[in-house]
């Protein structure tokens, strides 16, 4: 069973979905938690039944956890990236990775050097309903899938309210790192 450090309970509350019972043939379990809303830390820690919790990211990668989730403001990946890979850490952050490419070159060279597997993905992959949909196809139980077609729609307004960085966010390789981490 791999032990997962999640970074951002906001942003990364889905993936906290693999501590439910449903879910114990995930092979991972949320361990520790950071965040620096401290009421947020503690309804997770206690919904989730997670013992340690942090508002320090340096203080979460030190501690025994195999990967560690990163779902905090986008303009903090790459250093909390390569922080966790130098940790000796496994890394799945959420999109995006990087907001420039001396960010990006820097978290391949700690992956090349550090031999750690660095996975971007999105947190929708960690909600319930889609992880069940996987289960189901895994099984079998739809049959021989020969075509899925989806559509995605979002309404931000909510996500805006809940992290008002988020539009003041950067958007491009090209931009500039101007958020604050609060």
């Amino acid at each position: 069973m791999l032990k997962v450090g999640l970074a951002g309970i906001g942003h990364g509350s889905t993936l906290l979905q693999v501590n439910r019972p449903e879910h114990e043939s995930v092979g991972m379990r949320v361990t520790a938690l950071c965040d620096i809303n401290e009421t947020r830390l503690a309804q997770a820690s206690a919904e989730y039944e997670v013992e340690k919790t942090t508002t320090d990211f340096e203080e979460l990668i030190g501690l025994d956890v195999d990967v560690v989730g990163i779902y905090t403001p986008g303009p903090l990946h790459g250093d909390q990236i390569v922080s966790a890979l130098n940790a000796g850490k496994h890394v799945m952050v959420t999109k995006a990775m990087a907001y420039s490419m001396e960010e990006v070159e820097a978290a391949v060279e700690a992956v090349d050097r550090t031999g750690k597997v660095l996975l971007v993905t999105q947190t929708m992959r960690g909600d319930a309903k889609h992880m069940e949909a996987k289960r189901l196809c895994d099984e079998g139980v739809l049959g021989d899938l020969i075509l899925a077609e989806a559509t995605y729609t979002h309404d931000l307004r909510p996500v805006y309210a809940r992290t008002p960085w988020r539009p003041r966010c950067p958007r491009g390789p090209r931009a500039g790192r101007h958020v604050s981490s609060h």
